[in-house]
């Protein structure tokens, strides 16, 4: 079920390059282990999309450097960058 659920996500995080997706994928680990709701989770891949896709592509990878320094300092841990 695990590997259904990651496919579609992966097709979800197309737009994002593979480092990137890692990125967001942990934080989204983090946040299903904190019980939060799957659709809430997943809301957060169409909320990024749209925010980016609006940025003029300077701005846009500012914000995306930004989240993802404040993902990598909140200290997220996840089985799947064990892997």
């Amino acid at each position: 079920m695990q590997c259904l659920q990651d496919a579609r996500l992966s097709a979800k995080l197309a737009f994002l390059s593979p480092t990137n997706q890692a990125h967001l994928l942990r934080y989204m680990d983090a946040l299903t282990a904190r019980q939060y709701a799957r659709s809430t989770v997943e809301a957060i891949v169409t909320v990024l999309k749209r925010l980016l896709r609006h940025l003029p592509p300077a701005l846009s990878t500012s914000v995306w450097k930004w989240f993802c320094r404040e993902v990598g300092a909140a200290g997220f841990k996840s089985d799947r960058m064990a892997r």
